[in-house]
């Protein structure tokens, strides 16, 4: 599906089916930059801030590289331009909201014997009741120059 967000929000959030997609969502948005700005900066970095689980990130579609632990943050030199940039951040989720709509409508989706399926006291548990946890850009990006 294509959301047009009016702010930052992880999907969990937007509506049932994509509440318990394990994948990747693509963000987009166009950051206009003047050339006062470029000439201003040494160095620029994007601060992804809080990011559930790993993030790709492209400006005017060049790999600027892979966020994958705190802090969510990369460099950017020699990407930016003047005039309109693209920027593009891929951000995969973890399997949790999936594997619990699984357990919740009965679906048999363990492949192993005994692996993954008892709780700290070895008992047989199920993620029927998990909440659904956080999917996606969690806050705020920032494009920072130094």
């Amino acid at each position: 599906k294509t959301y047009q967000l009016d702010k930052l929000q992880t999907w969990e959030t937007l509506d049932e089916k994509t509440r318990v997609t394990m994948g990747t969502g693509v963000y987009t948005t166009h950051l206009n930059l003047k050339k006062k700005d470029l000439a201003d900066a040494h160095a620029w970095t994007i601060d992804l801030g809080d990011v559930r689980e790993s993030a790709r990130v492209y400006i005017n579609n060049q790999f600027v590289g892979c966020a994958w632990s705190v802090p969510y943050v990369l460099s950017c030199d020699n990407v930016l331009k003047e005039g309109d940039n693209l920027i593009r951040i891929e951000v995969t989720n973890l399997p949790a909201n999936r594997i619990s709509d699984l357990d919740k409508n009965g679906v048999k989706w363990r492949k192993m014997e005994e692996i993954n399926v008892v709780d700290i006291n070895y008992k047989k548990t199920t993620y029927d009741e998990w909440a659904p946890v956080e999917s996606g850009l969690h806050s705020n990006v920032a494009i920072i120059k130094y």
